[in-house]
Parts: C-alpha cells; structure tokens; sequence
C-alpha cells in the first residue's frame, strides 16, 4: 500500500524528531503493508526558499538508515497555500519524487473564488497536479460540496486521512466519497509513535470490511499509477 502524507523525516517539522523515531515509524509502516511512503514534512512560503527547505530535506533524509525491508521513500512536501502558488517557478521541486504530483495543504478559512481559482491554475501554468491533503478537515465549510465538485471535475486529486475511514460518524461519509471516486489517496499523516502514529492498517481493514479487498487493491493500483510506480 501507499502512504501519501507522512511526516517522517527527523527533525523537519512536528512529526519525527530523532532517527530512531522515524525507525520505529517505518518499520510500524512495514507490519501494516505499507510498501511505499512520501516524506512530506511541512513547506511554509513566508518562512524560506524552497532551496533552503530542500537542503534540510536532504539533511534529514540522510539521517536515516533504512533497512532493505522498511518502505520505500518518496520525497516531497506538503505545500501550505499561499498566493502566488501557480506562478511559482520552483513548486516542481517540492512535488512527491518521481511524479508532477503536489500536495497541497489549503487554509482552513472558506475558500473564496481567488483561492479556488489559484489551485485551479497551477496545472496550466506549471503542468502540476494538486493533491488536496487532509480533504476531511474542511467537510464543515459553507462552500465545500461545490467547489470540490469543481476541483474533481478539472482533475484535482484528493487524499484523506486514514483515521477518518473509522472514525464513528466521518467515516462513513469519507467511505461514501472514496466509493464515488472522490478520493485518490491515503496518508497516515502521521507525526510520532504515540499521539498521531502510522494507523494505514485499520483504515485498510475498514475499507476492506466495507466493500471488498478488491476495491482496495483497485485503490491502491490507482494510487500507484497517479504516481508512476
């Protein structure tokens, strides 16, 4: 399985703050058949370059010593918006390694028109993919149902949550919205080992219990192939 919002790299953001942390995160990962894991530590616009976090990035990633049979890493970002997001130039290098996929964390304000229109605008002026993170975070605005039916419809990718699959009454609203292919991935967002641990497997068994270990796997596939795996 694919783990596409993780905050694994030691001492990049909140999320792990040793390498023996992020050890233990992955190998947590490998018992809940997640083979494949982005790295997306935090990237703030107003706080440096995107040169300057990727110099972090590296430093972090080098950290770690990885054994053979923990996940594979992909490196990325998970991109705060900001205005001017689909005229940066330099958006492409904090997309997840390997694909023109860029995770997205959208304020938690109502999205107006000129937020909605800049998303919009990073795939024809950049050739970029949104991937909206943490779609379930913002199910309470006003304005959510329209304007997602508009990011789906112009080729936005959505990734929710994988605790949100079971929680009592989230849940079943996520569950409606991954079986009309209105979510593309999910991420543990996980941060540590204790408050907000890698939790894919019950996600995972959730949605198996739900529909079938076919539509999971069929999940998976799409989510490997939206990646270039």
């Amino acid at each position: 399985m694919v783990d596409l919002h993780t905050h694994i790299l030691p001492q990049m953001d909140d999320g792990s703050q040793s390498t023996e942390q992020t050890r233990q995160m992955l190998e947590l990962m490998r018992s809940q058949g997640v083979d494949v894991v982005a790295a997306t530590p935090h990237y703030y616009a107003n706080r440096e370059t995107p040169q300057a976090f990727l110099r972090r990035r590296d430093e972090a990633y080098k950290k770690i010593t990885k054994a053979p049979a923990t996940p594979g890493i992909l490196l990325g970002a998970e991109v705060a918006y900001f205005s001017g997001l689909s005229n940066c130039s330099e958006l492409s290098s904090l997309c997840i390694q390997g694909s023109r996929l860029i995770l997205i964390e959208m304020p938690f304000s109502n999205w107006n028109d000129t937020v909605v229109q800049e998303i919009l605008s990073v795939h024809p002026h950049l050739g970029l993919t949104p991937v909206l993170a943490h779609i379930e975070r913002y199910r309470k605005m006003p304005n959510f149902e329209q304007v997602l039916h508009r990011f789906l419809i112009s080729g936005v990718l959505i990734q929710c949550n994988a605790q949100s699959f079971c929680a009592p009454f989230l849940g079943k609203k996520m569950l409606r919205m991954l079986q009309d292919g209105q979510i593309h991935f999910i991420g543990s967002d996980c941060h540590n080992l204790t408050s907000r641990p890698p939790n894919f497997k019950k996600a995972a068994d959730k949605i198996t219990k739900t529909f079938s270990a076919e539509f999971l796997q069929h999940l998976n596939s799409t989510a490997r192939e939206l990646l270039a795996l």
